[in-house]
């Protein structure tokens, strides 16, 4: 080499340098390769960002620092290169040594020799992980705030808006074109229009985020009850430059807690009532109990005086102020019943309809309500106020035995109660009536706490918790109805309450639907029981003799409910029954004779457990009867019966 070309030669190196330091000492990952993706050079800033030294990559393909997905950009790339072209900036993806994924800014350019050839490639990259993260969150946030339920506004700290969710637009009806840019208090009621400014105001002078309740306005005029957070948002110097609003629709929950105070304070003035009124009733029993002797023996002094003027004179008053105390024990007395009844045809479907909202405030988000309401139903005669206490105690008590949430179930439909269900349930009568079922989910009675369920005073609750008096309330109401309730319960299955309201407009017995064989060799008795029972609403069909009788029977294909028959020991109305039931399985006797019960002499197999009516009867008369042998016999539409609860909360389809 001549001195000129050695002196070349170290300008040339002293020149590079400085280029190699700034290389080697970048933060960058700057790698040198050929046209084939063969590493020849790698930096510090390499070894920072893979993890790899020099000698574990110098001489391996760039390939290997390509994740999968992205292996097919290599190709094209080296490509560009041998045509001599660059790139700048392209955003990918490359993996670590470790495995872990980088998100990374590549600039690529073409290696020149002296004569102007593409001899290789220098690949500067840099990582851009911590922005992509953030641009990711950053667009994961805005979906999320999009998407949310909430009315989720941006504003300044002077409160123009400056975003405007759909949430937003959901709840106040302004779409977001029409709300940025105008100022956030046109949301704002007149009556509460001062409320906004100091807490923007606290926002800017740095302090926490604000939660309250209040109301918004809605595009329509309507008026929201909102939770509402608003927080500031701050620069990078911690500064507050605006104010995110969060708000919440509680309208629901406002109107519930409004209609729960309204019931509650009800249910407080009820059982105080119902306190006061067992007092009441009490002490007038008792002083009636005085003013009887009081008056009784006023009487007899009355009775030994005689004309005696000067006595009676004295005697008047006493018996006097006598009469006056039982006229005020007849008050106590009528106190202790609440107040007077006022009576009216009510439809039982009208009143449950009326308190639904009502109820669905009182019981709380955990607890589903079913309604189903059976059509045309009899009407009842009842005070609708007792009939809706009625409904909200039996409500209350539910959602008291159901802390964790469970389903209220309330129905109505007809039934029929007979002498067997009423030898159960010594309240009820038999008879056509309207059935309000309240059935729920909670945690059920034992069989003694059931026993006592509708005793005054009676409670399993904790002190403070209820006086005992909801379901005695209930009881009574239903009393004074005319009608009876009863409450059937198991332990961890739930709990039915039945009440039965007489029905009102509807013949004595239910009598459409009903088929009715009626058997008698007396054609002018035949003639008038029919009659009564045709007039009553059954179908009737006459036989005059058992012959007839089966054979009626055959050509009806076997459809009767029930037959009534003759039972005179002599005549064929046992035998005929004991032949009609054993064609037809599950067919009611009524047998009706001139004898007394006693007096009929052995009874044969039809007679065992059939009901007895003794002749000369009452239209009346025959009609109970008839009512009493069909009991809870369905007929169409009519839903009643005595399952357990747990069988009937398996059975019964929701609403």
């Amino acid at each position: 080499m001549t001195r000129h070309a050695q002196m070349g030669a170290t300008e040339a190196g002293t020149a590079s340098s400085p280029l190699a330091a700034i290389v080697e000492s970048s933060d960058d990952a700057i790698i040198g390769m050929t046209l084939d993706g063969v590493i020849t050079s790698w930096n510090a800033g390499a070894t920072a960002m893979y993890g790899y030294a020099p000698e574990e990559m110098i001489g391996h393909n760039i390939a290997e620092l390509i994740p999968p997905d992205h292996t097919g950009e290599l190709t094209p790339i080296l490509g560009r290169l041998s045509r001599g072209e660059r790139m700048h900036h392209f955003e990918t993806r490359r993996v670590r040594k470790d495995g872990t994924m980088l998100d990374v800014s590549v600039s690529i350019s073409p290696i020149l020799d002296s004569a102007g050839r593409v001899t290789g490639a220098a690949s500067v990259a840099r990582d851009i992980t911590a922005r992509v993260r953030s641009a990711e969150d950053t667009a994961r946030l805005a979906a999320i705030v999009e998407s949310s339920a909430d009315a989720i506004i941006g504003m300044t700290l002077d409160g123009v808006i400056t975003s405007w969710n759909a949430g937003a637009t959901a709840m106040y009806g302004y779409a977001p074109e029409e709300m940025i840019g105008h100022n956030i208090a046109e949301l704002i009621p007149p009556d509460h229009t001062g409320e906004l400014t100091p807490i923007l105001g606290r926002l800017a002078r740095g302090e926490r985020a604000q939660h309250y309740e209040t109301q918004r306005l809605r595009k329509d005029g309507t008026m929201l009850d909102v939770s509402v957070l608003i927080s500031p948002i701050l620069d990078g110097t911690g500064a507050a430059t605006g104010a995110a609003s969060v708000a919440r629709d509680v309208s629901g929950r406002v109107r519930a807690d409004a209609e729960r105070r309204v019931l509650q304070a009800r249910l407080r003035h009820s059982e105080r009532l119902e306190t006061v009124g067992q007092l009441a009733g009490g002490l007038a029993h008792e002083f009636n109990n005085l003013l009887g002797v009081i008056v009784g023996y006023a009487g007899i002094l009355a009775e030994e005086i005689g004309d005696r003027p000067e006595l009676r004179a004295d005697l008047q008053p006493i018996m006097d102020a006598a009469e006056r105390a039982g006229r005020l024990t007849r008050q106590l007395l009528i106190f202790s019943r609440r107040d007077t009844q006022q009576l009216e045809e009510l439809s039982l479907n009208e009143v449950v309809a009326g308190v639904r909202e009502l109820l669905v405030g009182s019981l709380g988000s955990s607890i589903v309500l079913e309604v189903g309401l059976e059509a045309a139903l009899p009407r009842v005669r009842a005070d609708r106020g007792h009939v809706e206490q009625v409904l909200m105690n039996l409500a209350v008590n539910a959602r008291d035995a159901m802390p964790e949430g469970g389903t209220l179930r309330i129905t109505t439909g007809s039934a029929v109660l007979d002498d067997a269900y009423c030898a159960e349930h010594p309240d009820a009568r038999p008879g056509q009536f309207v059935e309000l079922t309240v059935r729920d989910t909670g945690t059920g009675m034992s069989p003694e706490i059931a026993a006592r369920a509708f005793e005054p005073f009676f409670t399993t609750k904790p002190p403070g918790r209820g006086t005992g008096l909801g379901l005695a309330t209930v009881h009574g109401a239903m009393t004074r109805a005319g009608g009876s309730v009863s409450a059937e319960s198991q332990e961890g299955v739930g709990t039915v309450f039945r009440c039965y309201f007489p029905a009102v407009g509807v013949p004595d017995a239910p009598g459409t639907g009903h088929r009715i064989l009626v058997v008698d060799d007396e054609p002018t008795l035949l003639d008038i029981a029919a009659r009564i029972l045709r007039k009553a609403g059954y179908i009737v069909i006459a036989a005059h003799n058992s012959e007839e009788a089966l054979s009626l029977a055959s050509a009806a294909d076997k459809d009767f409910d029930l037959v009534l028959t003759d039972s005179l020991p002599t005549a064929s109305g046992p035998s005929l029954a004991d032949r009609l039931t054993g064609l037809m399985p599950g067919l009611r006797v009524l047998h009706m004779s001139g004898y007394s019960a006693g007096d009929r002499g052995p009874k044969p197999a039809s007679m065992a457990d059939a009901a007895f009516i003794e002749k000369p009867f009452t239209a009346q008369q025959l009609l109970e009867k008839v009512r009493s042998a069909l009991g809870s016999a369905r007929h169409p539409g009519i839903q009643r019966d005595h399952r357990s609860v747990a069988g009937a909360a398996r059975e019964s389809p929701p609403c």
